[in-house]
């Protein structure tokens, strides 16, 4: 469950210290600007639109390139790994997976 994961996400990064914020794609343009995060966790599938989550990684990439992303999917697709990759995401993970796993 999706909405779980993040849950257990941002328990987890406050555990370490780290203050997570969770938003629908439509939003986490604004959200990343009011909070100035640390890293970037975006779902590629969240969103129902592979392309929008693409293009918001384009567009974090773009702007700033200190700001790491990393990149989570249930659907294993070599051609949207390879674009992730192009795009400057740093880590690519395949669902399921764990808080432990994203935090390494």
């Amino acid at each position: 469950n999706d909405a779980l994961l993040c849950q257990q996400l941002i328990e987890e990064a406050a555990l370490c210290g780290i203050e997570a914020f969770m938003a629908p794609l439509t939003d986490a343009k604004d959200v990343i600007a009011q909070n100035v995060p640390d890293v970037v966790l975006l779902d590629l599938h969240f969103s129902n639109s592979v392309e929008s989550s693409l293009e918001l990684l384009a567009e974090l990439t773009s702007n700033n390139l200190a700001l790491p992303v990393l990149v989570f999917t249930e659907v294993e697709d070599f051609t949207n790994r390879l674009k992730v990759a192009r795009l400057g995401a740093q880590i690519f993970l395949q669902k399921p997976v764990t808080p432990a796993a994203v935090m390494a």
